[in-house]
């Protein structure tokens, strides 16, 4: 466990290649809102560590240590930085920031590892069904998101309650009446049959 847990020193580096000075218009704003480097980090630990069944184990055992770990540094980080801007790359690279983040990472694949690793009717539909989902989901999100600006007077707290509902229940309905179609399954989701 203790190596896992040292592999934050990874996730941390890659919140090292943030440009602290960003120009918004720019290359390096563009930089810091996709974050490749950073992102990449965890890719590859996850393909070359967290994909092997010991590790999971390792992980899944120690999920309430972890978790506890992660709400106490949590706390910290919340109490501690209250009131800051937690986009700016100062607060995002920062050690307390970083050390929270990956706890929590490590305990929320330990808690899913040991508590959510079954299979139902759901789990079987969202294996057969999850990319085409994935793919049609923010036609939903950008029309009904949209509608609601732009036709509404709604307070944002109530847009993103019914963004979040109409995505859960749309794009399931969305992906199922576009793959019945043939051609438009093949042009949108990539599936000849």
């Amino acid at each position: 466990m203790f190596p896992l847990i040292l592999m934050g020193v990874l996730f941390w580096l890659g919140h090292q290649t943030l440009i602290m000075e960003p120009d918004s218009a720019g290359a390096n704003g563009l930089w810091n809102l996709y974050k490749p480097a950073f992102y990449l980090i965890p890719f590859l630990m996850g393909y070359f560590v967290f994909s092997h069944d010991r590790v999971q184990e390792i992980v899944g055992r120690a999920w309430i240590p972890l978790m506890a770990c992660a709400l106490v540094s949590g706390i910290i980080l919340t109490v501690t930085g209250f009131g800051q801007d937690n986009t700016l790359p100062k607060y995002l690279s920062s050690p307390l920031n970083n050390i929270y983040g990956w706890l929590m990472c490590l305990a929320m694949m330990g808690w899913f590892k040991t508590s959510f690793d079954k299979t139902g009717a759901l789990a079987s539909y969202m294996t057969r069904s999850s990319y085409g989902i994935y793919i049609v989901h923010y036609l939903v999100i950008a029309t009904v998101g949209y509608f609601l600006k732009v036709k509404t007077q709604l307070p944002p707290v109530y847009i993103y309650i019914i963004l979040t509902i109409a995505v859960f229940t749309l794009s399931p309905i969305l992906y199922e009446l576009l793959k019945r179609i043939p051609f438009i399954r093949w042009c949108i989701l990539g599936e000849k049959k």
